[in-house]
């Protein structure tokens, strides 16, 4: 009966020291904040990642972190044409202040973005046939877009503005789409 008591005790304090200690082996290594700029980014799309990491990866480790992402000024028409279904990532891309012409032209399968807040600029027919594209928010940073820029896509565009800000439209395409579509925090001026 002895070795019984002694064996439940040792499991016991065997179970104990697990239940201290591995709390401490889980955060070893992990001292990183996850919003820190040196965090990697995970990316939803493996197509995305790709694209991003071989050409922003500054370091060449093929891993792309926020401050990596936060120096890239233009994307140019890298995403133009390819089977990407989402870039939610895109928000951490503070260095661009425009989504250019044409920089996600017939993206067909495109679904979801984020686009990064200081964005002041999309270009024209930036998001033209992406026809998967549902709902996209407009930070209140944007000031223009570019003819054709949501043509032959079916998205709600919601635009996060106050009801004293007004966005410059290059044709009466987008001016219509800018008055008629949804609009949070108020109104959009026309």
């Amino acid at each position: 009966m002895n070795k019984v008591k002694i064996i439940t005790f040792r499991i016991f304090h065997l179970v104990l020291l697990i239940i201290m200690v591995l709390p401490i082996i889980m955060s070893c290594g992990n001292n990183q904040d996850d919003n820190s700029s040196s965090s990697e980014i995970v990316f939803e799309d493996s197509r995305v990642a790709a694209i991003c990491i071989s050409n922003f990866d500054k370091n060449n480790d093929l891993k792309l972190t926020r401050a990596e992402a936060a120096i890239v000024t233009s994307l140019g028409t890298l995403f133009q044409g390819t089977s990407i279904k989402s870039f939610n990532e895109l928000q951490y891309f503070i260095g661009l202040s425009e989504i250019g012409d044409r920089a996600f032209y017939n993206c067909a399968d495109l679904n979801s973005l984020v686009i990064p807040n200081n964005v002041t600029r999309i270009g024209e027919q930036a998001f033209y046939g992406c026809k998967s594209l549902r709902k996209l928010i407009i930070p209140q940073s944007v000031m223009f877009i570019g003819k054709q820029a949501f043509e032959g896509c079916n998205v709600e565009l919601i635009f996060d503005r106050y009801e004293h800000e007004a966005i410059d439209t290059a044709d009466t395409v987008a001016a219509d789409t800018v008055a008629n579509d949804t609009v949070a925090n108020d109104t959009v001026a026309e």
